[in-house]
């Protein structure tokens, strides 16, 4: 629609939340089906390694078996800011929505709790 909008040349400032809307909803479906896709072929993989070393569980992870520990405290930070950027995005068009005092109420302390935790995660490994 916010295309179709632009293509007629009525291009409005609503076009522009259209437009965002669709983007970020449209990015988040086609990243769930990704994240399926890959997902499975993960899990074939360890159920594999499972299959072929039972009683040897230190040999399902591959870091594991070369002796090495890796930490995923920097993907667990990566994950925090992109959610916290995904929420700030979704809930951004609600100001224009809602009443200002609603939106002060509602969306700014959530926005700020998720940031919050992600920079505390940055902070502290573990």
């Amino acid at each position: 629609m916010a295309i179709r909008h632009m293509l007629d040349g009525a291009f409005q400032p609503q076009t522009w939340m259209l437009l965002i809307f669709g983007l970020v909803f449209s990015g988040v479906g086609f990243g769930l089906i990704f994240a399926m896709l890959y997902g499975s072929r993960l899990a074939q993989r360890e159920q594999r390694k499972q299959a072929e070393h039972p009683a040897e569980p230190w040999l399902w992870r591959e870091d594991w078996a070369q002796g090495r520990v890796v930490s995923k405290t920097r993907s667990n930070m990566i994950g925090a800011w992109i959610f916290a950027v995904l929420w700030n995005l979704v809930s951004m068009p609600m100001l224009f929505v809602l009443p200002q005092q609603a939106a002060d109420k509602l969306t700014m302390p959530i926005g700020t709790i998720l940031a919050g935790c992600s920079i505390k995660k940055r902070g502290h490994p573990a």
